[in-house]
């Protein structure tokens, strides 16, 4: 299935069948990702600053890293936390990994909360 999907040779070595299909499942073509891409290349030649490597996408990681355009961490997992509104240590506890996969897939807090406000006017309490 990784070599369908354009992924390098056990890519996903080291986690249960059942986490491989899962993982794969969800990802693209990798070509196909890169071939959407590949307009960023000439935008950022000295590579991206981005807040998470994981894009949510998957394969996007394997096609920047095929175009030639390296992704660089600007944060710390404490840092995003502080920048994203949680409390302090919020992921703490849990590996470096899993802490920039949850913190990149988070919302800013007083963000969503502004957003919420709102339905509190739509459906007042009884």
């Amino acid at each position: 299935m990784e070599f369908l999907l354009g992924f390098p040779k056990d890519h996903t070595r080291g986690i249960s069948r059942t986490e491989r299909y899962r993982s794969l499942g969800n990802s693209f073509q990798v070509d196909i990702v890169a071939y959407h891409l590949s307009v960023l290349k000439d935008m950022f030649p000295q590579g991206m600053n981005v807040l998470s490597l994981f894009s949510g996408i998957g394969g996007a990681e394997v096609a920047l890293h095929r175009l030639g355009i390296c992704m660089n961490t600007a944060l710390e997992p404490d840092e995003m936390e502080f920048l994203l509104g949680f409390p302090k240590d919020h992921t703490r506890g849990i590996n470096t990994t899993e802490r920039y996969r949850s913190l990149g897939n988070s919302f800013q807090v007083d963000t969503v909360a502004y957003h919420l406000s709102f339905l509190k006017d739509m459906f007042p309490q009884a």
